[in-house]
C-alpha cells in the first residue's frame, strides 16, 4: 500500500510539474553585453526599471482592448487542453500502477495478479485510443464550426 501512495505521489509532482507553462525570454534585461536597442542608455545598456515598465504598459494596451477576446473556439480549445492533460496524467499513472503491479507479481510467481495487471495495461491503452479518438473528433467539429461561422 505504501509503495501505491509513494508512486502516486511521484506521478502527480511530475504532472504538476509538466502542466506549468513554458515562459520564453524576449530580450536579456540584466545582461551585461550591450544590446542594440535605441533605448539602451550611453553605456549600451538598457534600464530595467523603464523596460519593465515599457512592457507592463504593453500588456495593459494588449489587454484592454475588444480584440483580445477570446471566442468559443478557443475556449473550448483551451478547455480540452487542460482535460486531455488530466486524463494523460490519469493514463500515466495507471500505466505505472499496472506496470508495478505486474512486475511485483511476477516476481512473486502469482499468475493471475500478474493476468489482472495485464489487462489493466490493456483497458489502459484502449482508454488512450478512446480519449485521442475523442480529441480528434472534438478537433474536427471544432474547426466545422468555425468555418460555417466565419
Amino acid at each position: 500500500m505504501r509503495l501505491i501512495v509513494v508512486i502516486a505521489a511521484v506521478v502527480v509532482a511530475g504532472a504538476l510539474l509538466l502542466s506549468a507553462p513554458p515562459l520564453f525570454a524576449q530580450t536579456k534585461l540584466n545582461s551585461q553585453q550591450p544590446i542594440n536597442d535605441p533605448d539602451a542608455g550611453p553605456d549600451g545598456l538598457l534600464d530595467i526599471k523603464a523596460e519593465a515598465g515599457n512592457v507592463l504598459n504593453q500588456i495593459k494596451a494588449d489587454t484592454s482592448g475588444t480584440d483580445r477576446l477570446l471566442g468559443i473556439p478557443q475556449i473550448v480549445g483551451r478547455i480540452m487542453g487542460q482535460v486531455m492533460l488530466v486524463l494523460g496524467s490519469v493514463a500515466l499513472m495507471i500505466f505505472v500502477y499496472a506496470g508495478v503491479r505486474w512486475m511485483l507479481a511476477v516476481g512473486r510467481g502469482q499468475g493471475e495478479a500478474a493476468a489482472t495487471a495485464q489487462r489493466i495495461i490493456i483497458w489502459a491503452v484502449i482508454g488512450l485510443i478512446v480519449i485521442f479518438t475523442s480529441y480528434i473528433a472534438m478537433t474536427y467539429v471544432i474547426k466545422l464550426l468555425y468555418s460555417a461561422a466565419a
